[in-house]
């Protein structure tokens, strides 16, 4: 990346924290492994796969059964309304140094 920004130039990457940082993930992983113990191994706190993927591999009755207990997990009784969840994110930046320090 050095090679390609410019000097005194900004440089930074960021990534979800998968493993532990991302509620809604890990509430959903929580659901879909007590649904399917073998759902574990797409769990991305093993980073094979997302979430999306493993949603796309269930059956209707299966899917209904997952978005049921996401609803009660999230919501309990009420009926729908606002849920806050946490996320976190891993970051990084640098500066590229000027030529002469190159």
């Amino acid at each position: 990346m050095i090679r390609v920004t410019r000097p005194g130039g900004t440089i930074a990457a960021a990534v979800w924290d998968y493993g532990d940082g991302m509620e809604m993930l890990r509430r959903f992983w929580d659901e879909a492994t007590a649904l399917d113990p073998r759902a574990d191994g797409k769990d991305e706190r093993h980073m094979p796969g997302p979430a999306g993927a493993h949603v796309a591999t269930l059956s209707p009755d299966d899917l209904a059964q997952l978005e049921s207990r996401l609803r009660q997990r999230l919501l309990g009784d009420r009926p729908g309304g606002p849920i806050s969840l946490h996320a976190r994110a891993w970051a990084v930046r640098g500066v590229v140094p000027s030529l002469g320090s190159r």
